[in-house]
């Protein structure tokens, strides 16, 4: 019976830990959907357009992404969160997991309107949308104050 109070105090410590982590993120599949593309270079793609996201605790900077139909774009992630965070665009098959503190970037071609979430917190509301526009030319949107285009 003696063991009992120290196996109590080792669960509260680890129950103390794990909220102090931040309760609110949700643990990752063990194995990644088949669909997870793996980081890529971070050079802007040939022909495309470069853009910069950030992932914070809970919620992306900027919201709203502008592309062009057609043409490759590369978002370069960086998470300065405290919590492991995705960039999922599910109808593209994007998904990539970003630990806190870590940058890397992915490059797809959109031709259409879709929206990209984190999966850990999507439920806080973590998402933006990205906005595709025609064809043709370069691609439309504002250059942000970082010289990357939103």
């Amino acid at each position: 019976m003696r063991w009992l109070p120290l196996a109590l105090l080792a669960a509260l410590a680890l129950l103390g830990t794990a909220c102090a982590t931040g309760a609110q993120e949700t643990t990752p599949p063990e194995t990644p959907p088949a669909s997870s593309q793996s980081p890529s270079p971070t050079q802007a793609p040939a022909g495309g357009a470069t853009v910069k996201v950030e992932a914070k605790d809970f919620s992306f900077e900027p919201t709203v992404l502008t592309a062009t139909a057609g043409q490759p774009l590369s978002v370069q992630l960086e998470n300065n969160g405290r919590a492991s965070h995705t960039f999922t665009i599910r109808e593209l098959n994007v998904d990539v997991v970003l630990q806190p503190g870590q940058e890397t970037a992915v490059t797809f071609t959109p031709q259409a309107n879709v929206s990209f979430i984190c999966r850990f917190h999507e439920l806080q509301g973590m998402g933006g949308s990205l906005r595709v526009g025609g064809g043709g030319g370069t691609s439309q949107g504002t250059s942000g104050r970082d010289g990357y285009t939103y």
